[in-house]
């Protein structure tokens, strides 16, 4: 069975003071029309993305005009970048009183 962390390397670390909390694995490439120009751990890996992928999936609401034809605030674009599981903040119809219960001192 292939391990999604199979090869992978560092790519970051959290510190609290003076301490190591923890260290992120991972895997990176850069590509351009003829193929891979950097990789960082391996670049043949399968991964999922999930939600690393969501601001690119929130691009043709933008590019297609989409987002002004149906009159899309900034509040809903960022929300369509996020990752929410399904909660009901989440799928409040206004972004705007949804960002408000997320953090109620603004």
């Amino acid at each position: 069975m292939v391990k999604v962390n199979e090869g992978a390397v560092p790519v970051l670390e959290v510190w609290r003071g003076g301490l190591l909390e923890s260290t992120h694995l991972g895997h990176a490439v850069i590509c351009d029309a003829k193929g891979i120009v950097a990789a960082w751990g391996n670049p043949e890996a399968v991964i999922f993305p999930r939600s690393s992928a969501k601001m690119l999936q929130a691009l043709p609401l933008i590019e297609t005009g989409a987002a002004d034809a149906r009159g899309l605030s900034q509040a809903h674009l960022a929300l369509s970048c996020a990752s929410g599981a399904g909660s009901p903040t989440w799928a409040c119809p206004n972004p705007t009183s949804a960002a408000a219960r997320m953090n109620p001192a603004t």
